[in-house]
């Protein structure tokens, strides 16, 4: 995922013609951290587990030219961020039978072939599917089904951060604290 003011911190480096890396690790990570943050702020009420595995992988690094800022988080977070589609069909049961399901993600890039989400395995906020359904009273297998068929929607959670107005800032501050660094 591209964060638009790295571009111009290859810029800065090219006008100033010396490595921006060696010279303002400090703050880049600083202005990193902050992402990081602004992420874990965002991330979605129910997942405590994918607010904790935010973090900053390595320090930036010019890779082919451009500088590379990876930040990783828990994998279920990307679904979150981008939806999964669901299989979609028509209802066999219930009030709703004959009715289609509702494909909430029929544009992912991630979907559901032919295995549920498993009942058992932490994915909802550090919970199970069961937990989850158990806490609400509900059947675990309805919403293990309900998930398969009609996927889960995109929040954009990631995706909205890092395009936010409040990341961009982040990053002309860095692009800030850069310049007043070479003008030492």
């Amino acid at each position: 995922m591209g964060v638009k003011g790295l571009d111009q911190l290859e810029q800065i480096d090219a006008i100033l013609g010396k490595e921006i890396i060696e010279s303002s690790e400090a703050a880049i990570i600083e202005v990193a951290n902050k992402i990081i943050e602004l992420l874990q702020l965002n991330a979605p009420d129910n997942s405590g587990y994918l607010q904790q595995s935010i973090g900053l992988v390595q320090p930036i690094r010019k890779e082919e030219g451009r500088y590379v800022l990876e930040i990783e988080w828990e994998e279920y977070g990307t679904y979150q961020d981008e939806g999964v589609r669901g299989v979609g069909g028509v209802r066999k049961s219930g009030v709703k039978k004959g009715e289609p399901w509702e494909v909430k993600a029929p544009n992912s890039r991630f979907s559901y072939t032919n295995k549920m989400p498993p009942t058992n395995v932490s994915t909802i906020g550090g919970q199970s599917l069961r937990q989850y359904a158990d806490s609400r009273g509900i059947s675990p297998f309805a919403v293990a089904k309900s998930i398969f068929h009609e996927g889960l929607r995109a929040t954009g959670w990631a995706t909205n951060t890092i395009e936010s107005q409040q990341a961009q800032s982040i990053i002309d501050d860095l692009a800030t604290l850069i310049v007043k660094e070479f003008d030492k």
